[in-house]
């Protein structure tokens, strides 16, 4: 080695360093992205079954409810008051993101049901005759978020003859 001493490199040189920054940088942010992501496509999920198992819930009582009536009466288009000839009376009415039912007896409460709506929901009830009865149509509509491309927010349409006998309910596809 001609009487020269190779020097040795102990370390790494400032671009070497620069550059593994940079790549570790890159690498972390497209993680946080997966990450948040993943995060919020989770919390569309459960925000959908949980409005599915409350459509499951509110169906069997609504069913129940207007089977047992004798007559309806819808005081607003979010408001439905079902009575039977026996002092037996349920509401339902729309609070804020909730559908909320009331049942009383003689004008004294008894039992108080809500039911989660996803934010934006639109509740319509309506009566239209049937032959000789009446027929309860309740329509929930799920707004879609401005500038969403999503389809997959299924709503409810349930409807049921006063006094006994379904006419149809599924989840209503936008």
């Amino acid at each position: 080695m001609n009487g020269r001493q190779r020097r040795y490199r102990r370390g790494f040189s400032i671009i070497e360093v620069t550059v593994a920054v940079v790549t570790l940088s890159v690498l972390v942010s497209i993680a946080a992205v997966m990450f948040s992501s993943l995060l919020k496509s989770q919390r569309q999920f459960t925000l959908r079954e949980r409005q599915r198992r409350e459509f499951v819930r509110l169906d069997a009582m609504l069913r129940s409810d207007i089977h047992a009536a004798t007559s309806a009466v819808i005081k607003e288009p979010d408001q439905c008051e079902l009575t039977t000839p026996a002092g037996d009376t349920w509401r339902y009415e729309m609070q804020d993101d909730w559908l909320v039912r009331v049942y009383s007896r003689d004008d004294k409460q008894l039992q108080r049901e809500s039911f989660f709506l996803r934010p934006g929901s639109q509740l319509t009830f309506k009566l239209a005759q049937a032959g000789a009865r009446q027929l309860v149509e309740v329509q929930i509509h799920n707004e879609q978020p401005a500038g969403s491309m999503q389809s997959h927010h299924a709503g409810y349409l349930g409807q049921v003859l006063l006094g006994g006998g379904a006419v149809a309910a599924k989840e209503a596809q936008p």
